[in-house]
């Protein structure tokens, strides 16, 4: 199952309006009756559907379970906080022009995170490898390491070794070595190293 906006539009059902935290009410509208009203929550994991729209960049400010949730703007997963999935067939659906930014923790699921065509994912852990999370990743789907910094030593429970689309590098402020293991080895795609200092 893929979600579209179009089928956000019963009871229940979210869409930004603005950027933000993802806490701030006024940064959701909900639907009632058929109609978008002015959020006076923010989105929970009881809710029908989510959709942050093009240009939006929502924060996770705090650990949250997320449930059928739409992504063609950007989601930033903030340092310390944790994104959980709900039990939809489909969480996670990250179109054309999506991002999910994570410098958290978000494990995902191969059968519940989907990464379209021309979807993005920034990796970005606070220290270490941090963790890619489990995903189908179409083909033209995009995996950016980001802002590592320190020592980087992958490991198997990194999730290195899955079936990537494109693969970017871009760790500028990288100030030691960088040691793979034989991970990252399936990439239908262009892999790029744009920088490692």
């Amino acid at each position: 199952m893929v979600l579209t906006f179009q089928q956000l539009s019963a009871q229940n059902n979210y869409k930004s309006v603005s950027s933000g935290d993802w806490s701030d009410p006024a940064v959701w509208e909900t639907s009632v009756d058929g109609r978008w009203v002015t959020a006076s929550r923010p989105p929970e994991e009881s809710d029908d559907g989510i959709w942050i729209g093009p240009g939006h960049e929502i924060h996770l400010d705090r650990t949250w379970i997320l449930d059928e949730l739409v992504l063609e703007g950007v989601l930033h997963i903030d340092p310390g906080i944790e994104l959980g999935l709900g039990p939809a067939s489909v969480a996670l659906d990250i179109k054309d022009g999506g991002v999910l930014v994570n410098a958290g923790i978000f494990n995902g699921d191969p059968a519940r995170v989907i990464f379209q065509n021309g979807a993005s994912y920034r990796h970005a852990p606070a220290s270490g490898e941090g963790v890619i999370p489990l995903a189908y990743w179409g083909p033209k789907s995009i995996v950016e390491i980001a802002n590592v910094s320190g020592a980087m030593l992958a490991t198997s429970s990194g999730n290195w070794s899955q079936h990537f689309g494109h693969f970017l590098w871009n760790t500028p402020s990288l100030s030691s070595d960088l040691v793979l293991h034989g991970l990252l080895n399936d990439i239908v795609g262009n892999f790029e190293i744009l920088a490692t200092n």
